[in-house]
């Protein structure tokens, strides 16, 4: 079982202005054209973020990903109803929204990491991860590896400590027309980042080799596109991207 002790319940200074912007956004677009699959909010539409029309959730603040992700969760796996130890990586910001849910399911000894954002359960390093081999049966970790200077190591960490048998969401930006992954972990001008590779804080920015790099590590990787399951209207209304396939990496069942 997972030490409760380890937990961190600090509330950050803003979560009460955080909370208070939210519940006036909510009002403020409120309507029936699109839905959260998160938290179920309604409304005219989504927030605008980054340029983006459409894509954030005022209430909860999930993002495309997020709502794509949860509603896998729920229809693909049995995260729901079997018994797992659950590992959640920066479980922060839009990502919070999938790890409250999780925390409220009683099967689940659940774990939000970060390494170094105060409303994560416990501090903790990706590339280092103070647990014993095979410790959880479910990972979950979206877009985290793009932050991470060495993220073979990474990702040989998250093989380790999943039990035989097990499997993780592991997701991470991904530009279909490179044919190899590009990365400069030296740069550190938020601009510049930006500019390479997307966004704020990216040191690189996987092509479609990433189903390669998560199978060097062990992984068995099976890419599923489970947008396209959604109708075109559907797909409008949720405010997902059909384009983000969801990478299920699962690890291999020891012998005998």
């Amino acid at each position: 079982m997972i030490n409760s002790e380890k937990l961190n319940n600090t509330v950050p200074d803003n979560a009460i202005l955080l909370k208070l912007k939210s519940i006036v956004k909510s009002f403020w677009y409120a309507g029936n054209n699109v839905e959260c699959l998160c938290c179920g909010w309604k409304g005219r539409k989504f927030l605008e973020l980054n340029g983006r029309e459409n894509v954030q959730c005022p209430r909860c603040f999930s993002l495309e990903r997020q709502r794509l992700t949860w509603s896998y969760l729920q229809k693909k796996t049995d995260i729901l109803t079997n018994k797992h130890a659950v590992l959640h990586f920066a479980a922060i910001g839009p990502e919070k929204i999938i790890g409250d849910r999780l925390k409220k399911i009683k099967n689940l000894s659940y774990l939000s990491v970060d390494i170094s954002n105060k409303q994560a359960m416990e501090k903790m390093d990706i590339t280092n991860i103070k647990y014993p081999d095979g410790f959880f049966d479910v990972i979950i970790c979206v877009h985290v590896l793009e932050h991470v200077a060495d993220d073979k190591l990474a990702l040989k960490e998250l093989y380790r400590v999943l039990q035989p048998g097990g499997w993780a969401i592991i997701m991470a930006p991904l530009d279909k027309t490179l044919i190899q992954t590009i990365q400069d972990i030296s740069l550190t001008d938020p601009l510049e980042q930006k500019r390479k590779f997307g966004l704020e804080g990216h040191i690189r920015l996987y092509g479609i080799d990433y189903k390669n790099i998560l199978e060097l590590s062990g992984f068995k990787v099976k890419i599923e596109n489970y947008a396209a399951e959604f109708t075109p209207e559907q797909v409008k209304k949720y405010s997902l991207d059909i384009s983000d396939d969801i990478y299920i990496c699962t690890k291999h069942q020891s012998k005998g």
